[in-house]
């Protein structure tokens, strides 16, 4: 047992994906400018040395000082600024940059762009800069669908380094309802974070389950249990920024999907079960990481069952096993395993996972520890072991599932490397 990694990262320690990374953001002039404020502070709280540089317009909606705050640096507004750190911000800044964010980017600084114009500080820089770029258009829904300004997003999306997030749909601030609204700055940080990683799964196929099953008692009622899907997600975000073709199948959970992955959404345990086994010939890496219902109703009621006198008894039957269908399966891939366990004491949790890895035969498994008042599940920090091959294993003490989650894709990628090893052997 030699782990190379620390397990008490946090989202803001030097573990984070975007620490010691330069990251322009680049604000235009639309009311959507005030979301940028946060974006900002998700992009300095993950790691990221974050330079805001704004064109004029953008100064009427958000003052310079606000984003001076919340990143600690100068914020660019003018090529020629005799206050500016550097003699040349444009070019100096542009060059060293690791990612350029344009949120919102308004249809003006869409056109300049596409135009190669460079008639202030910002459209200045982005011809100098030469990483990638996250085009984040906001405007009023007729703007956005104008032929001229679609013309000039295909223009800048040919580009290689270029990457247009569509923004999405709702109330906007003209009073209409439609495509035009800045994406939340949790999806863009998300996508900006991807954008920056190392591409070690690329090529790679992972398929994630998560969130709880429900196993319908009549149409009101169910049996389930409070698993929300946040560490699946969190695992799929991650998988995804390392270049993996991700899927996710998640059960029913209040979470909204994360943008850029392909996720089917299932409710019982057969019908989770059907979608993996689809898929399972097809991937590499399965972290079966939903909280599966063991057991279901015998049959389901067609109408609501009146409350009557005295008990009632619910006969019930099992659920299918996910990891024993797996086990079956002709092509296995790596298998990353979850239990949920109440027990407290560190050396039954180890027991107790030991012989569900080798029962379930899987490659690694986190047994994580849920607590009686749903400490565990949802959004919050997690704890647990993760066990491996051999006598490995590795206790995680309570911290964010971003951070777990790229934990256990660390383990997963030196098994897919170790695997790959033994092929090459064989072969």
């Amino acid at each position: 047992m030699a782990p190379t990694y620390s397990s008490t990262s946090s989202a803001d320690s030097p573990s984070s994906s975007l620490h010691g990374k330069t990251v322009i953001l680049g604000v235009s002039g639309g009311i959507a400018a005030y979301k940028a404020c946060e974006l900002a502070r998700l992009l300095v709280k993950a790691g990221a040395d974050v330079h805001v540089q704004m064109t004029e317009a953008a100064t009427r909606f958000v003052q310079p000082l606000t984003f001076a705050a919340l990143t600690d640096n100068p914020v660019g507004t003018q090529i020629f600024d005799a206050d500016a750190e550097a003699a040349m911000p444009h070019t100096e800044l542009g060059m060293k940059a690791d990612l350029v964010i344009l949120a919102p980017a308004t249809a003006d600084l869409i056109a300049r762009l596409a135009a190669g114009m460079a008639n202030d500080l910002l459209t200045t820089t982005m011809l100098v800069a030469n990483c990638p770029v996250l085009v984040c258009p906001a405007m009023n829904r007729e703007m956005w669908a104008n032929e001229l300004v679609q013309r000039n997003v295909t223009a800048l999306g040919q580009i290689e380094r270029y990457t247009i997030l569509p923004p999405d749909s709702g109330d906007l601030a003209c009073g209409v309802t439609g495509p035009g609204r800045l994406p939340e700055p949790e999806s863009i940080a998300q996508i900006a974070t991807a954008l920056t990683q190392d591409q070690t799964l690329a090529g790679r196929r992972v398929l994630i389950s998560g969130g709880p099953t429900r196993e319908y008692i009549d149409p009101v009622r169910f049996i389930s249990n409070p698993a929300t899907g946040s560490l699946a997600i969190a695992l799929a975000i991650c998988a995804q920024a390392r270049g993996a073709d991700t899927t996710l199948v998640l059960g029913p959970t209040h979470l909204q999907d994360p943008p850029g992955i392909e996720v089917i959404r299932v409710i019982s345990a057969e019908q989770m079960c059907d979608e993996i086994m689809a898929r399972i010939s097809e991937v590499d890496v399965l972290c079966m990481s939903a909280a599966v219902a063991d057991y279901r109703p015998f049959a389901m009621a067609t109408t609501k069952q009146k409350k009557s006198e005295g008990d009632k008894q619910l006969r019930l039957t099992r659920t299918p096993d996910v990891l024993e269908a797996v086990k079956q399966a002709e092509r296995k891939p790596v298998v990353l395993g979850f239990a949920a366990e109440t027990e407290t004491n560190l050396d039954t949790l180890k027991s107790v996972g030991r012989n569900k890895m080798l029962k379930k035969n899987c490659d690694l498994l986190f047994v994580n520890h849920v607590y009686t008042d749903q400490r565990g599940f949802g959004p919050g920090n997690t704890e647990g072991i993760l066990l491996g091959p051999g006598d490995y294993d590795l206790h995680l003490s309570p911290q964010p599932k971003s951070s777990v989650a790229r934990i256990l894709l660390d383990a997963l990628e030196r098994e897919l490397s170790q695997a790959a090893h033994r092929e090459k052997e064989v072969s």
